[in-house]
């Protein structure tokens, strides 16, 4: 954390703010409109992923005032927990969105008769309870670090980012074996005994320095953030995305304007997966090969931060909502006119 520079964390912050926000609330008003007129899966899933990204922004201030006090957390800790949590979950949470909304339209252009039958919004809403339930269990985490006496940084003035440096130095020994160390849920770790204070370190397997043999659970756990809120997700998403403009372009009878909008979606699927998640989610992975915390790791996670200015292309080409609601937001006289109207319907 001493090599990343305050002055570029909180430029970032700031611009990612000012960036995002605008245009994350432009698209809340766009498909809270468009919802309850005619609710469509596929704006149910834009408007979870637009309260992901306004989620972030809320906390995003506070990671500003932490990079603006040089990285030194001054409000109270269960402030750090929440923001840290937020701040991780909403960023995974993104990612699994994405993946359903890439689904949702390779099923519409693929199986369109099919998407007719799943257009109930029922199976939007029960998707996206789902990807909330998933980040939050993973992420559940930033609590545990925090909190647990066995993996806490006592007397640390600084809000969680993943781990101590100690609990990030690897070493090359295998993980406890008697847990299912993949797909432990990480709020069951406080209920697991540690070794007491008397047993050697080198006897206790350790793979993070300081971390108990239940706690090892940690290493495989951060793997599978890489492989399955990530790697996965992406590997879906341009399998879909291939797909669907093999299909659009190889039949005649879609218009030029849906092979536009798929073609942008793509590309804007593909930008927020290789700028904001990839990089962050490939230190899981080199980290956990080369045996040791990554000195650029906490740069990886700045380019999180423009996912929350990244999604609104793809809001632009998944919806017509929102390419209807744009040039509304820069035509004050239009604006008014619309509130208008819909004060007196």
């Amino acid at each position: 954390m001493e090599e990343v520079q305050t002055e570029i964390i909180l430029s970032v912050y700031i611009l990612s703010f000012l960036m995002g926000l605008p245009a994350n609330l432009l698209a809340l008003y766009a498909f809270s409109t468009k919802i309850h007129s005619r609710p469509l899966p596929i704006d149910i899933l834009l408007l979870n992923l637009t309260v992901s990204d306004l989620l972030f922004l809320c906390v995003l201030p506070l990671k500003m005032y932490e990079a603006a006090s040089g990285m030194t957390w001054s409000l109270p800790d269960f402030l750090c927990s929440i923001t840290s949590f937020i701040f991780f979950c909403t960023i995974y949470t993104s990612s699994l969105l994405l993946t359903a909304v890439t689904v949702v339209r390779y099923v519409a252009v693929a199986f369109p008769v099919t998407y007719q039958r799943l257009q109930r919004p029922l199976y939007a809403i029960l998707c996206s309870v789902l990807i909330w339930v998933v980040s939050a269990a993973h992420c559940s985490i930033t609590f545990i670090a925090q909190h647990h006496p066995s993996l806490s940084r006592h007397n640390s003035t600084r809000c969680y980012e993943g781990f101590s440096d100690k609990q990030l130095q690897v070493s090359r020994l295998r993980p406890c074996s008697s847990l299912p160390v993949l797909f432990v849920p990480s709020l069951l770790l406080p209920l697991c005994p540690c070794t007491t204070a008397n047993t050697p370190l080198l006897t206790q397997r350790l793979i993070y320095l300081h971390f108990c043999t239940c706690s090892l659970i940690l290493v495989p756990l951060r793997l599978e953030f890489f492989f399955v809120l990530c790697l996965i997700p992406l590997l879906i998403c341009v399998f879909c995305y291939l797909r669907c403009i093999y299909l659009l372009y190889s039949r005649p009878r879609f218009s030029p304007q849906l092979k536009q909008r798929v073609m942008g979606m793509a590309l804007g699927t593909l930008a927020v997966f290789l700028v904001c998640m990839l990089p962050y989610n490939l230190t899981h992975l080199l980290g956990y090969v080369k045996g040791q915390s990554l000195v650029w790791r906490y740069y990886t996670l700045l380019l999180s931060t423009f996912n929350t200015c990244l999604d609104p292309i793809i809001f632009y080409f998944s919806s017509s909502a929102f390419r209807i609601s744009l040039p509304l937001a820069t035509d004050p006289v239009q604006l008014t006119i619309c509130w208008q109207q819909r004060e007196l319907q």
